[in-house]
């Protein structure tokens, strides 16, 4: 019974979106301001309280949990009212009215959306921000709609969840930096800007491989009379937008390595790691014409966005 519940969770996906947040607060923002401290410590007169940040060790464990709580309920309540088009797409992965009750599953999407508020509503308690809550409600009813239309429609439902998945990286910046009520100072600035840019590329990344899902899933979704990418555009024009958004990413990667080109460590983490892998899907999306090519790639593209989003930690690390 556990299988089959860690199966209807997407229990990879959800330990996916608990990881990114502890590792970059744990393993950027703290060690970031671990290094920062002993080094004003070692000045006189200088306050070493000027890189602080807001969540203590136990606010990040509930944060994440938060957001992996929500990510749950999120792919239980789209698999209920997903359950035609699975019956084509993904037959053999079926939970819902196979193993599992669709009134049960109901049951599990409420328990699970109210352990996410409650988390996220003691978290945003003790750093004194309560109308952060908001965000993680908003995420609960987002992830709704989507499952019960914006789903089916053109885009829409890929650039939502895209803006979820960019959310989820954004909040440990919300968080951990924009509760201090003091203004940021170098250090601090430049983390948030680089969690910021770590939102984006989730953003980007998670619409692409939203698109290449469509493809994989075409069959069933055409069967549902759903407007996506893979039922409504020809393959060439789909993945003429894939592309372009793997070159809009490389950009900016680009951008990156020439602004980090005086760190040897970082050019050729950001070189080896994200551009060229990028580099090669991008060439792989023009042979892309089957379903087991596109699910590669969804495979593919979410390996990618999880190293993209630990290679901060990778260089601070690599660094010290």
């Amino acid at each position: 019974m556990v299988k089959n519940w860690w199966k209807l969770i997407r229990g990879w996906n959800v330990l996916f979106v608990i990881a990114i947040p502890l590792i970059l607060h744990f393993g950027f923002l703290k060690v970031s301001e671990n290094i920062y401290a002993d080094a004003v410590g070692q000045m006189p007169g200088v306050n070493i309280s000027t890189y602080v940040l807001a969540m203590g060790f136990w606010d990040a464990i509930l944060l994440a949990l938060s957001l992996g709580f929500i990510a749950a309920a999120g792919y239980i309540i789209n698999d209920i009212h997903d359950q035609h088009a699975d019956q084509i797409n993904k037959p053999e992965r079926r939970t819902i009215n196979t193993v599992i009750s669709e009134e049960t599953g109901i049951r599990a999407f409420a328990v699970l959306s109210i352990a996410g508020m409650l988390c996220g509503a003691i978290v945003s308690y003790q750093i004194d921000q309560l109308n952060y809550l908001f965000i993680h409600a908003m995420a609960i009813a987002l992830l709704w709609l989507y499952a019960m239309d914006f789903k089916g429609r053109l885009l829409i439902g890929n650039v939502m969840i895209g803006i979820l998945a960019g959310l989820n990286v954004w909040m440990i910046a919300l968080y951990d930096f924009l509760p201090s009520g003091a203004q940021l100072n170098a250090a601090q600035y430049s983390h948030f800007l680089i969690i910021s840019g770590l939102a984006l590329f989730a953003i980007v990344i998670t619409i692409m491989r939203e698109m290449v899902k469509d493809l994989e899933d075409e069959k069933g979704d055409r069967a549902l009379g759903y407007n996506t990418i893979g039922t409504s555009m020809k393959l060439s024009y789909a993945k003429g937008i894939i592309v372009a958004l793997g070159l809009v990413v490389l950009i900016g990667l680009g951008t990156v390595a020439r602004a980090w080109q005086t760190d040897p460590v970082a050019l050729w983490v950001v070189l080896v790691a994200l551009i060229a892998p990028l580099v090669a899907f991008v060439i792989y999306s023009f042979i892309m014409k089957e379903k087991k090519h596109f699910k590669r790639a969804h495979t593919f593209l979410k390996i990618y966005m999880f190293i993209g989003l630990i290679t901060p930690s990778i260089i601070l690390l690599l660094n010290i």
